[in-house]
């Protein structure tokens, strides 16, 4: 996979080929930050750091990238099902809570939108939680993709529908139709 290393003071940017077509990563001094996908719009990276990122070292870019490229690989390989990375998500408070509970939706497993508003203790909150998904700027890391409409149908997703249907089928989902369902190997979370 053809990789493309650069910095700025505090900021390590690479693009490599993936699966899904050209993803974009971002890493700060403190971890992840971002991965832009194929079909949607670059992050502007100047939003993501924080302030108090911007006073510590760079460090080796390309070293602070190799990590996140190699568990990325692993993944679309099929050897990895979770990740183990530095993260350092940008949002506000509920963005923050949302993406935690995202975060423990397990590979080969869905998540409503329901179960993550009443998991973060609004259980109204349903598009809220929607909303924060679309400003999730840690896709597949934070998998987003995982998390679906209230009948198990295919819904939302920044980098569209198609992108969405295909990450659920390498985790082993048959989507026809806008309808996810499980294979004959994977459980539905209850």
């Amino acid at each position: 996979m053809k990789r493309a290393f650069a910095a700025t003071k505090s900021l390590a940017v690479t693009e490599f080929r993936s699966p899904l077509g050209k993803l974009r990563v971002y890493v700060s001094p403190r971890g992840l930050i971002g991965i832009d996908l194929p079909n949607k719009r670059e992050v502007d990276p100047r939003t993501l750091v924080a302030a108090d990122d911007r006073e510590l070292p760079v460090g080796k870019s390309e070293g602070r990238c190799e990590l996140v490229i190699a568990q990325l690989e692993e993944y679309f390989a099929g050897k990895r099902k979770s990740f183990d990375l530095p993260l350092a998500p940008f949002g506000g408070e509920f963005d923050r809570a949302v993406w935690r509970e995202v975060a423990k939706v397990r590979y080969g497993k869905l998540a409503t939108y329901g179960e993550i508003a009443r998991a973060v203790g609004n259980p109204a909150a349903c598009r809220a939680v929607g909303a924060s998904n679309g400003r999730n700027h840690i896709p597949i890391v934070i998998p987003c993709h995982r998390i679906v409409g209230a009948n198990h149908r295919l819904t939302g997703f920044g980098g569209g529908l198609e992108l969405k249907a295909h990450m659920l089928e390498r985790e082993g989902f048959s989507v026809s139709k806008g309808e996810i369902r499980a294979t004959s190997r994977i459980l539905m979370a209850e």
